[in-house]
């Protein structure tokens, strides 16, 4: 599911918006696996839509060599 969701923007989007409303004036920070598809990093594409379009107040990426999570 984790990695789904980083391939599925508007999916993301609609899950984070809707954390958001719940948590009212607390921050939503969220914490990103840098995404691996077809060899290629993917969570930086995600990044301008957080705070932009989302509402995040923070973000954090973890970085893996191998789309599995494990280094």
């Amino acid at each position: 599911m984790r990695v789904l969701v980083l391939d599925s923007p508007s999916k993301l989007g609609k899950i984070l918006v809707g954390m958001n409303k719940a948590l009212g004036d607390i921050p939503l920070t969220v914490k990103l696996r840098t995404g691996v598809k077809e060899g290629k990093h993917t969570a930086h594409k995600l990044m301008p839509r957080l705070s932009a379009e989302w509402g995040i107040g923070a973000a954090t990426v973890r970085f893996f060599t191998q789309p599995s999570g494990k280094n």
